[in-house]
């Protein structure tokens, strides 16, 4: 009964390269989605993923593990949202220069040129996502958005203290947003130590 799931068509990778490795995975997974002969679909619509569902076909939506292929242009939001891009991390786990991640020593949330980000996000129809963002980054990102906003994978910190979960008011924050929180299913993040 799952209509939809998420792809990610990059992950993370050296800096100067975070474009071209972009670019070549949506590539690369829009031919296979074309292979699958109309099996799965591209959603760029919740539309599309409810038309997919009442035709018995599945709908992939495309989303970025870090906002890395970015870089400082930011035109750049709208050519991945025409390939089908509709959701990003600002990062994985560390700092960049848009946000902290949750395994940097200091916490200091969105940046200015993050700010910047998530409006350019907004304005272009991309959802931010602050799963493996620090907690004062999320909770930034759900302060700053003006949409709604995901933690497509994480945690509730309070089970665990697992720094890729966050915090209750962070979760609560994200709710408010209009967004929602996935649940990741790894025993290191849901099961407290000796559970």
């Amino acid at each position: 009964g799952v209509p939809a799931c998420h792809n990610t068509v990059y992950a993370f990778g050296a800096l100067d390269e975070a474009w071209n490795a972009a670019i070549m995975e949506f590539g690369r997974t829009t031919r296979l989605v074309n292979a699958l002969g109309g099996a799965l679909v591209v959603a760029r619509t919740a539309a599309d993923v409810e038309q997919a569902f009442r035709q018995g076909r599945r709908a992939v939506i495309y989303n970025m593990q870090s906002a890395e292929p970015i870089g400082d242009r930011f035109e750049r939001v709208d050519t991945l949202h025409d390939r089908g891009l509709r959701s990003t991390r600002l990062t994985y786990n560390l700092r960049t220069r848009f946000v902290d991640g949750c395994l940097e020593r200091n916490d200091g949330g969105l940046s200015r040129f993050g700010v910047a980000l998530v409006e350019k996000l907004n304005a272009s129809r991309v959802m931010a996502d602050c799963s493996h963002a620090s907690a004062r980054t999320a909770m930034d990102i759900a302060t700053v958005s003006r949409r709604p906003v995901i933690a497509s994978h994480t945690a509730a910190r309070a089970l665990t203290g697992h720094a890729r979960g966050l915090p209750d008011d962070v979760l609560k924050a994200i709710a408010k947003t209009g967004g929602y929180v996935g649940v990741v299913m790894l025993p290191a993040f849901i099961v407290p130590a000796g559970g």
